[in-house]
């Protein structure tokens, strides 16, 4: 139904973002995206990307989808999966992988999780697993690696950093 303009490329371990909104007019007003002549149904359906030779290169076939909700991939997998926050113009991401906690003494602990330039992270804890508060302000991502001071004390405190629209 939309064909890809020639000379259009995705660097290794990059992303192009593809509004699905038949909203062609908006084309080249954002450089790296491309809006389709077709919307996809909020219903459901499947989608599918093929080669210029006409090779089926993948399908994805999802279900009723939510509002505000992302739904993709992470990283590369076959299975769907619902991300937490959307990430448009970004890689999918989900919660991210603690790294190391070091002890850097006087009841305080320093957590380095991977992170994206620029996503947006926020620190949560919890004792239950089922209520997370937030803890602190939002940290802006400057490199692979985000490091934050956490309190040590609570032995049933769990920490976690969610990735913020």
């Amino acid at each position: 139904q939309y064909q890809i303009p020639a000379g259009t490329t995705i660097p290794a371990g990059g992303w192009l973002l593809v509004w699905a909104d038949n909203e062609t007019a908006q084309n080249g007003i954002t450089p790296g995206q491309l809006h389709t002549n077709f919307r996809l149904s909020a219903a459901g359906e499947q989608l599918a990307l093929y080669t210029p030779d006409g090779t089926q290169a993948d399908l994805v076939t999802f279900g009723a989808q939510t509002a505000n909700q992302s739904q993709g991939r992470y990283p590369d997998s076959t299975a769907g999966i619902i991300a937490p926050v959307p990430t448009p113009g970004k890689r999918n991401a989900l919660t991210p992988d603690i790294i190391a906690v070091t002890d850097v003494g006087a009841g305080v602990s320093t957590a380095t999780f991977s992170s994206e330039p620029t996503h947006l992270y926020q620190i949560e804890s919890t004792t239950d697993l089922a209520t997370w508060t937030n803890w602190g302000a939002p940290l802006t991502a400057t490199a692979a690696t985000t490091s934050v001071d956490i309190p040590r004390g609570d032995s049933r405190r769990f920490w976690r950093a969610t990735i913020k629209p």
